[in-house]
């Protein structure tokens, strides 16, 4: 297949991106191979196939406490934290940025994803959620118990790295029956 004047063929081979400029007036064949971004996307894709999309997480705690990084991590789109046992109004303190971060496979600033708070306990009571260390809270943090669980959706995006930073947007809130 011929190619006009000034076109580029590309074509993937292997772990390589073989680019081949075409001939015309002064474009002068050229050609070049790029491993490390092939290379790149090969990665991405693998560590995007090797995690859970969703995640499901229990705290039966009974009292305000901090919440451990595996409690609001583990699913690339979204994470689950069920509070079973709350019996009184409390607080419950996220991680700090850098143990959250840290639990992040392969984290980098501007991942998103929805972190949703629910208090199953039954009773009456509200849960009040404050960031821990170089986390940041926006908007309303409170799950507000009732004789159903309720829950409240956050989403969660990495601010920074090093050093780590997480902030926390809330984004609603509603009654599951």
């Amino acid at each position: 297949m011929s190619q006009p004047y000034g076109s580029v063929v590309t074509q993937l081979t292997g772990l390589e991106l073989l680019e081949v400029s075409a001939i015309g007036p002064n474009n002068f064949p050229s050609a070049y191979t790029e491993t490390t971004t092939v290379q790149a996307i090969a990665n991405l894709a693998n560590q995007l196939n090797n995690q859970t999309n969703y995640a499901y997480n229990v705290n039966s705690t009974t009292t305000s406490a901090t919440l451990s990084a595996a409690n609001v991590t583990g699913g690339s789109v979204g994470v689950f934290l069920n509070l079973t046992g709350i019996t009184a109004s409390a607080t419950m303190t996220t991680p700090a940025a850098s143990s959250w971060v840290a639990a992040l496979p392969d984290p980098a600033v501007d991942q998103t994803y929805m972190l949703r708070i629910i208090d199953s306990s039954g009773l009456s009571n509200t849960v009040t959620l404050v960031g821990g260390q170089n986390v940041t809270a926006i908007g309303t943090m409170t799950v507000q118990g009732t004789t159903q669980p309720e829950w409240r959706d956050l989403l969660v995006t990495v601010s920074s790295v090093s050093p780590a930073g997480i902030t926390l947007q809330d984004v609603g809130a509603g009654t599951s029956v």
